[in-house]
């Protein structure tokens, strides 16, 4: 079970801590954090289209990339 999110910069302490993460490149678990703390307002629990966009245009797995590009696409257009 692979698990995928966000979170705030300000809070990534506590949750590494409380959950004893540990960076490890072969992981089974991906946090992006952020320093924009206006993005995580109002207890948002589904990050921006085009945020989850660019982060899936941004990856090495090709039809992850294509997704991204291709919503990304439709954002612009």
């Amino acid at each position: 079970m692979r698990a995928d999110g966000y979170g705030d910069a300000a809070a990534w302490p506590g949750i590494r801590s409380a959950f004893r993460l540990a960076d490890d490149a072969r992981g089974n678990a991906t946090i992006r954090v952020s320093a924009f703390a206006e993005v995580f307002a109002g207890g948002r629990a589904v990050m921006p289209k085009a945020v989850v966009a660019v982060d899936l245009a941004g990856s090495y797995e090709a039809r992850e990339r294509s997704a991204g590009l291709s919503v990304l696409g439709e954002l612009l257009a």
